[in-house]
């Protein structure tokens, strides 16, 4: 996406790449087929 906009992507100095909850509270293509983790009760 980022050449069709004319720019481009450079690494950076720092990393910020870590553990991160999120949770969805409406269905979303996007999210369709990512799962973190399982609980006991099957769900994520």
């Amino acid at each position: 996406m980022t050449p069709s906009l004319g720019r481009k992507v450079e690494a950076g100095e720092k990393r910020e790449f870590g553990y991160a909850k999120i949770q969805a509270r409406h269905h979303s293509k996007i999210l369709e087929g990512l799962q973190d983790r399982i609980g006991d009760a099957g769900n994520g």
